[in-house]
């Protein structure tokens, strides 16, 4: 996954696992740096159940354990759903880039 110009390999990040009775049903993923934590993935199998929350949740207490001063994530401004859910989680939009991602859209993940 590629963020800011950043490549990071998501299987080598650290995160959590939302388990029920065994099965996956949440993963979030995130990157420390300088002070700085970015969330890197969060994906819920099942919405509206809490699962997202208590994984960005998870990733928050890590945060501060480590003495994070900053918490972000990016998503794509037509991921209006995700928007909503990170606002309404106490995240606050503060850059919009329009069109990015058109310059990628000729781009084959192999």
């Amino acid at each position: 996954m590629v963020a800011k110009g950043k490549v990071h390999y998501v299987d080598k990040l650290p995160g959590f696992v939302a388990l029920n009775e065994g099965k996956i049903e949440g993963l979030i993923t995130y990157h420390i740096e300088n002070g700085e934590c970015e969330i890197v993935s969060l994906d819920s199998l099942k919405e509206n159940q809490g699962i997202g929350s208590k994984l960005i949740d998870c990733v928050l207490s890590e945060a501060k354990k480590q003495g994070c001063k900053r918490v972000w994530l990016i998503t794509t401004n037509d991921n209006l759903k995700a928007i909503r859910f990170y606002q309404k989680r106490g995240f606050n939009m503060v850059a919009l880039y329009f069109k990015f991602t058109e310059k990628f859209k000729n781009y084959l993940d192999i």
